[in-house]
């Protein structure tokens, strides 16, 4: 599965490459909005973006942005989130995520 993944930390970017890559799976790595949204655009896109909660701020809109896209394939769309962001996920939800995941988080 091609699996487009953007994180604000080293840590966190560096971990979810590996865990994928370790399971088959085909990685593409964004940092901002522009470049997420490129990669959404091409004739084969990711099937699932995993996004950092931080990027920019711009998650909210980022996740509308991505439903719009006309794409026969729509792509999932999970945020990685950390505690103290965890009270916006309703929000999240009706803009558009798919699901979460909390940081910090491990291979398991």
């Amino acid at each position: 599965m091609k699996i487009l993944i953007t994180a604000t930390d080293s840590l966190s970017r560096s971990l979810l490459l590996k865990i994928l890559e370790n399971n088959g799976h085909e990685v593409v790595e964004a940092t901002n909005k522009e470049e997420i949204l490129s990669e959404l655009r091409k004739v084969a896109p990711p099937e699932l973006a995993i996004i950092d909660c931080t990027i920019a701020g711009q998650v909210d809109l980022l996740g509308s942005e991505i439903r719009d896209l006309s794409s026969p394939f729509p792509c999932h769309f999970l945020v990685l989130l950390t505690e103290d962001h965890k009270t916006e996920i309703l929000t999240k939800f009706q803009n558009g995520i798919d699901d979460y995941l909390v940081k910090p988080f491990g291979a398991e």
